[in-house]
């Protein structure tokens, strides 16, 4: 039994329309970035935007490799986006204080090499 809403769609119509306006894209890592679990790279590092409100959730999974470091105090550029990117920085504070930020279209991080980090970013994303 299906269940209407007020406007007289049912609810599978409804879901299928917000399917479709949600965007996938994979992030690209930078060299010496790997993900945390090889076996399915792609959801390691996925961005799914939904299209008309730009509210966006970034999940990425990885490690890092000293080749990775740029500049001083373990900072590492992770990744970069390709079409979409956030609206401004996110950034969150993880488990044993290392950041993961964002800067334009690019994903920073201040981690320690050899460790795997699982982190969500949420928020407001463009093209």
């Amino acid at each position: 039994m299906k269940n209407y809403s007020r406007t007289g769609r049912s609810e599978d119509m409804v879901t299928r329309e917000v399917a479709q306006e949600r965007a996938v894209e994979y992030v690209t890592f930078s060299n010496g970035v790997s993900p945390g679990d090889p076996s399915s790279i792609n959801s390691r590092k996925v961005l799914q935007v939904h299209e008309l409100t730009g509210i966006g959730f970034l999940h990425l999974d990885f490690k890092v490799t000293d080749s990775a470091r740029k500049g001083l105090y373990n900072r590492y550029e992770i990744g970069r986006f390709d079409k979409w990117y956030p609206a401004n920085t996110l950034e969150v504070m993880l488990f044993d204080g290392s950041t993961i930020w964002t800067e334009d279209q690019n994903i920073y991080a201040r981690c320690e090499a050899n460790k795997r980090y699982i982190v969500d970013l949420n928020g407001f994303y463009r093209k």
